[in-house]
């Protein structure tokens, strides 16, 4: 089943540097087993940053996370990461056109 892993953290940078991801970089989700898209959002009012990651199972968002804890923690720019890992209400959801139909790349592929 589908799951939602939704992540935040302060940022130390200027508003052009936190708005302004290398595309690159953002291309390299595109290889994370398990994930079908990622929103990237910020609050400029705060310096949040984070991101909306829609993952095909618990397992392959669990895998993620360990290793994006790792990253964030090596990080000197990065303080308050949290990240929360959540079930979706699939009915609800496709109800209200929640973008979670959308072929998920397993994570054995």
């Amino acid at each position: 089943m589908p799951v939602i892993l939704h992540a935040t953290f302060a940022l130390d940078a200027d508003a052009e540097t936190a708005v302004n991801i290398d595309l690159d970089y953002a291309r390299s989700y595109n290889e994370v087993p398990g994930l079908g898209w990622k929103i990237w959002i910020r609050d400029p009012d705060s310096a949040v940053n984070g991101g909306i990651h829609l993952f095909a199972d618990r397992s392959s968002a669990q895998a993620y996370l360990a290793f994006l804890r790792e990253r964030m923690a090596a990080r000197s720019d990065v303080s308050d990461f949290t990240a929360t890992i959540y079930d979706i209400k699939v009915a609800a959801s496709q109800e209200t056109h929640g973008p979670i139909d959308m072929p998920v790349p397993s994570r054995e592929a």
